[in-house]
């Protein structure tokens, strides 16, 4: 009898966010969040990378050392469904706890060994299959990545995980482009209609939980423009954790015609920033170079983010190696400590 009361009182006490005026709640608390992306289970090697440096409670204790309090951890709709090998050892070599499983063995163990640290996780469908980024949320004429298949991988992560106190919820899929739309109602482009489609089966079966669901802009993630007048028809149960999540980067990886303050606002605002009239908004991907026209601009948008008190944000990313942008950390053995105080002025007090 005791144990059935504890676990009434712990399944009750999970996940329970929501969103109104701008912020986001936990327990009817205020909740701020200072976060960062570590990838590796959506690329061909099939975990997260340093593993073979550290042990996972050393980047957790060097994050919780910093005031992280959550983690956008990137998966494929590949190792959700199909994939039920075993991990080669090597890969995770100085994390025993690791050893013998299948990469989503791999995440409930993530879970169990974040939760001490109270570090929140979202869960982010980054790719369909191991590191190959589709413009679309499905793969025209293959069975096994239709976007049904998408929608079935996305509410298997949520029932597995949604009984996780750090269980912050799912991002439905990464970065639609190139041909990847909004409202334009054809059915096998219009991004408008995947997210309503999405939210309906997760209101249908999930009822009673209270999840957030992170939802990206179009053209790489970062384009919202056209979503304000336009937004999603969002179940009653999930219209206050709907979630807007653009992705920015600056000029290693996109081209702009200027640095100069007044355009880049301009700019972020019409992209998303006037957004915040109509949603909720959580920066999901951004990042770079701590020298030349990158570190220019990421201290003009860390400012624009303090400005606009858009200021929950995941960085990318935790692995020092990421290609164009670098990472959090220098090395596998050392946060960069410019990075680390750019991201401080930006939630100077995270939860």
């Amino acid at each position: 009898m005791i144990f059935f009361i504890f676990m009434v009182c712990f399944l009750s006490a999970c996940n329970a966010w929501s969103a109104h005026d701008h912020q986001i709640y936990k327990d009817d608390q205020i909740y701020r969040f200072k976060g960062v992306n570590w990838y590796g289970f959506d690329t061909k090697s099939r975990c997260i990378e340093g593993l073979k440096d550290n042990t996972l409670d050393f980047y957790l204790q060097g994050l919780k050392r910093n005031k992280f309090n959550c983690m956008r951890l990137p998966v494929s709709l590949e190792l959700i469904l199909y994939d039920h090998d075993i991990v080669p050892n090597d890969l995770v070599s100085v994390e025993p706890r690791f050893y013998n499983k299948t990469p989503i063995e791999m995440i409930d163990v993530f879970f169990n060994l974040a939760a001490p640290y109270d570090m929140n996780i979202l869960l982010d469908v980054h790719r369909l299959r191991y590191g190959v980024s589709n413009p679309l949320w499905y793969i025209p004429d293959d069975h096994l990545y239709t976007e049904d298949r998408l929608i079935d991988g996305l509410n298997l992560l949520i029932d597995r995980y949604q009984n996780y106190p750090i269980f912050l919820g799912v991002d439905l899929y990464n970065e639609p482009h190139y041909i990847a739309d909004y409202g334009s109602f054809n059915k096998s482009t219009d991004w408008k209609l995947f997210i309503e489609k999405s939210l309906q089966s997760f209101d249908s079966l999930f009822p009673e939980s209270h999840f957030l669901v992170f939802v990206n802009g179009i053209d790489w993630g970062k384009n919202m423009s056209q979503f304000g007048d336009n937004l999603p028809i969002t179940p009653p149960g999930l219209q206050d954790r709907t979630i807007f999540s653009p992705h920015l980067y600056g000029p290693t990886l996109t081209y702009f015609s200027s640095l100069e303050k007044d355009y880049l606002y301009s700019l972020w605002d019409s992209l998303f920033g006037y957004m915040m009239d109509y949603a909720n908004l959580f920066i999901g991907e951004w990042g770079g170079k701590m020298s030349g026209k990158d570190k220019i601009w990421q201290t003009t948008f860390a400012q624009y983010l303090i400005d606009r008190e858009i200021r929950n944000n995941f960085y990318w990313a935790l692995n020092p190696y990421s290609n164009d942008v670098g990472g959090l950390m220098k090395s596998w053995y050392e946060f960069d400590q410019d990075k680390m105080i750019l991201l401080d002025s930006i939630q100077p007090q995270p939860s």
